[in-house]
């Protein structure tokens, strides 16, 4: 069993799909096919099987993909303790987040992944993913959500332009249609 059959096989359950691991780990994918049934081979056991919403891990690859995330994380950790010096910061950061889950569910293994909007919302679907905090793009049907923050947006001018409004709150609207117009007053004189 070799490291990179490990990594191999986690982003195909990552990615749910053999041409999207290939493409994002830069090999070809029947390479990637072939290492994937040498290491059933070695573990005689069926690990990945195709389905309509793609690539997914059997129960016993399931059991295996927590493993294999244990150790290439344990690789990684053993790597950074040896490249570790004093000129980059480096160790483990812990959220209360994943303390708090890991403190009342044990035996839940959580994953923290940083991706686009669009991207995780197809492993939601597809059942890859079982939560996610993402921005609201009207594209969360079918979904059951929850609003956790909102921000201000704020249209900034100087005080002495003309576009600039007394008014404490301006629609998105009228806040594109004065950049528009400022636009447009800079492009007339030259100034854009």
């Amino acid at each position: 069993m070799e490291l990179r059959q490990l990594r191999y096989f986690v982003a195909i359950v990552d990615h749910g799909s053999l041409s999207r691991a290939a493409r994002v780990l830069h090999i070809v994918q029947p390479a990637l096919t072939q290492q994937i049934h040498q290491l059933e081979e070695e573990l005689g056991a069926q690990l990945l099987h195709r389905s309509a919403q793609g690539m997914q891990a059997t129960d016993a690859g399931k059991i295996f993909y927590e493993h294999a995330q244990a150790i290439l994380k344990q690789v990684a950790d053993a790597r950074s303790a040896v490249t570790q010096s004093t000129d980059k910061p480096s160790g483990t950061v812990a959220l209360p987040l994943l303390t708090a889950v890991r403190a009342t569910y044990p035996d839940i293994v959580f994953q923290l992944t940083e991706e686009l909007t669009g991207n995780l919302t197809e492993q939601l679907r597809s059942g890859r993913l079982h939560f996610a905090i993402l921005f609201d793009d009207d594209q969360l049907g079918g979904f059951n959500t929850r609003a956790m923050a909102e921000e201000d947006m704020m249209y900034i001018t100087r005080a002495d332009s003309q576009f600039a409004t007394r008014r404490k709150i301006i629609s998105l609207e009228k806040a594109l249609q004065a950049t528009l117009n400022y636009l447009a007053c800079s492009t007339a004189s030259g100034r854009a």
